[in-house]
This record gives C-alpha cells, structure tokens and sequence, in this order.
C-alpha cells in the first residue's frame, strides 16, 4: 500500500501527530508512518526524539500504527514531500 498524497501522488511515508492518538501528552510530538514488508510501521521524527525517549516506546509506536490503521481511507497526516493533507488507499486503488 502507498500514501496518496494530491499533489505528490503515490509517496511511501505519512507524518502523523501524536495528538490523535495520545491527546495532549503526544501532541506536537511527529511520526512517520511507513509499510516495511507489508506492515505498518511507525517511527518518531528525529525532532520529536529527545521528548519521547522518557515515554513507553512500544505502546506509543503501536497505537500510532493502530490510528493509521483505524483511520481506514482518511489519515490525518502530511506529506513528507509538501506538507499537504494525505490519505491511505485501501488495496492501493485510486480514490473515486
């Protein structure tokens, strides 16, 4: 599966904020979203490191995955390229 964004088309990353999954503790604090072997997989943005290096590292990386996931056809994210809105394409079909 790729991320759509409108501008770029087919990018391989999303940047996600915490905010949406771990309310105000994760807000500002940014991950990219990324498939590796046909999973999702999350990883802090560098910029956001030194922060979440005191927090629970595998609770936080899952329930990001899991937001992208339960986000179905509209994750909330940006395009690591442009910084526009981006979306996930279910079976990496075009949205109609």
């Amino acid at each position: 599966m790729k991320f759509d964004c409108e501008k770029c088309g087919d990018v391989d990353a999303v940047i996600v904020d915490g905010y949406g999954f771990g309310d105000r503790l994760l807000e500002g604090v940014m991950f990219k979203v990324f498939y590796k072997d046909g999973e999702l997989v999350a990883e802090v943005m560098p910029d956001s490191a030194d922060y979440f290096n005191d927090l629970n590292t595998k609770k936080w990386l899952d329930a990001c995955v899991q937001h992208v996931k339960d986000m179905e056809d509209d994750v909330e994210g940006q395009c690591p390229c442009c910084d526009e809105g981006i979306y996930l394409r279910p079976d990496n079909k075009p949205r109609g």
